[in-house]
């Protein structure tokens, strides 16, 4: 059976295949090539067209690390130094005033709660003698004043009150810093080993040491020398010991009590007044302890 003449078909079913043509794809131009990729650089050599590249050194840009904190951490930082700077400059300087106030209320502490009478012979300051070479209290000098026995477990040091309370003189337990412990001795005028003797810590009131006249015994305070005697005091050495004295009326008591005395612990007494005699009890037997 003859195939059907399919030329004159407008829609023929198939078309024959043609033989394969190579797509025509035109030459581009060389062109030198100045490309950097990454980290290598394209090169024309001189000799042809062949490009080879060169390995570029790692270059790494050292940072500033304080650059590279955040603003908060940089807050931070700065307040601390400030803190450390702070401490540094200010905290020595506190230690050394605050050791020096604990060392000094330590003393004061001591002198007011002790009542041995081994305490108020405490060394004086330094290159200051106690006494004179002779064995007498120096002149201008001051002095803390304590019994040198008798008082076994009560005050022991001579004190005068404030100026609001009167001019009684008494007995007290240490030292309080008030100045109404601590007794300037001042010599007399044209007299050797005779002294006033003023308290200190009485601004405004009277401060000398007196006795009161015949045939009262008691001690007071006096406003200043009225050359009656009673005011002047002889500070004489007991034998064989050290810094320890009578302390005695010349004149103006005669026929009277001149040894400045204390009373016993009996009903805790803080009396202190004139007594006739030396009775060995060591209640008229001063220790004088220099401050100044």
């Amino acid at each position: 059976m003859q195939k059907p003449d399919d030329s004159n078909d407008p829609h023929p079913l198939y078309q024959p295949m043609k033989p394969d043509v190579p797509d025509y794809k035109p030459s581009l131009p060389q062109e030198p090539s100045d490309t950097k990729h990454g980290k290598y650089e394209a090169e024309t050599v001189a000799a042809g067209d062949t490009t080879q590249y060169t390995p570029i050194p790692n270059q790494t840009t050292k940072k500033n690390w304080f650059v590279g904190l955040s603003r908060r951490t940089k807050i931070i930082a700065g307040v601390t130094l400030l803190i450390v700077i702070f401490v540094a400059a200010f905290v020595p300087a506190y230690l050394t005033t605050h050791n020096n106030n604990n060392d000094s209320t330590s003393t004061s502490s001591s002198n007011s709660t002790t009542t041995s009478p081994s305490n108020s012979t405490t060394k004086p300051p330094p290159n200051r003698p106690n006494v004179t070479p002779a064995g007498l209290p120096i002149n201008n000098a001051t002095y803390r004043i304590s019994v040198g026995n008798g008082r076994n477990g009560c005050n022991q040091f001579l004190s005068v009150v404030g100026c609001s309370s009167g001019g009684t003189v008494d007995m007290y337990s240490g030292d309080d810093n008030s100045g109404r412990q601590e007794f300037l001795f001042t010599l007399v005028e044209g007299k050797t080993n005779i002294y006033n003797i003023a308290v200190g810590g009485r601004s405004g009131c009277n401060t000398f040491l007196s006795s009161s006249p015949c045939p009262s015994n008691v001690v007071t305070l006096f406003g200043g020398d009225d050359q009656s005697g009673r005011q002047q005091w002889f500070a004489n050495p007991i034998a064989n010991t050290t810094n320890r004295f009578n302390l005695m009326t010349v004149t103006g008591r005669a026929g009277c009590n001149q040894f400045l005395s204390t009373a016993d612990c009996t009903n805790s007494s803080n009396l202190v007044d004139m007594f006739n005699v030396d009775d060995g009890s060591g209640r008229q037997r001063w220790v004088l302890t220099r401050i100044v």
